[in-house]
């Protein structure tokens, strides 16, 4: 009885200081102490003082096993913090590179479309040159005199070999 009301009184000193000084001029300062943290002061004060000034080690002890309590609780608190911490930080990578990847598969759509066209225009530009080149090989045989080929003897032999 007397270790809860001297507790409980404690705590709420401890929030009427906590509410008093984030009212202060420190709303931009340090991080402030959690509440958790504040009571294990509160206990390890409590229990020096019932084992040192009252000799009551029995509350002593009560106080030190709530210490301990109190102290794995606030390092869980502190564990899922943190994990929560890089939870929301590895999303956010995760997000930013999938913006990264997305700006990059645009980007590359577009790149490859106009490389394409341009690939295309060119096809195109070489189709029409080879078909005009072609066009005036074929005006140049269709205006060169026909000429007349003088066969060689032995062609001629054998043409009449075969006659």
């Amino acid at each position: 009885d007397t270790f809860r009301a001297c507790l409980v009184e404690a705590v709420e000193k401890n929030a009427a200081a906590t509410v008093h000084s984030s009212t202060g001029s420190m709303a931009n300062g340090p991080p402030r102490a959690s509440v958790g943290t504040g009571l294990l002061g509160i206990v390890e004060d409590l229990r020096k003082f019932y084992a040192q000034e009252r000799g009551d080690f029995r509350l002593a002890n009560a106080c030190k096993e709530m210490y301990e309590s109190l102290t794995m609780r606030e390092e869980e608190r502190r564990k899922r913090n943190i994990a929560e911490r890089q939870d929301t930080e590895q999303q956010g990578v995760q997000e930013a590179q999938m913006m990264q990847a997305m700006e990059f598969n645009s980007a590359w759509s577009q790149n490859m479309t106009e490389f394409e066209r341009q690939a295309q225009h060119i096809l195109d530009q070489a189709m029409a040159k080879q078909q005009q080149e072609f066009a005036e090989f074929q005006e140049r045989l269709a205006r060169k005199e026909p000429c007349s080929y003088k066969f060689s003897r032995d062609l001629l032999l054998m043409k009449t070999s075969v006659e």
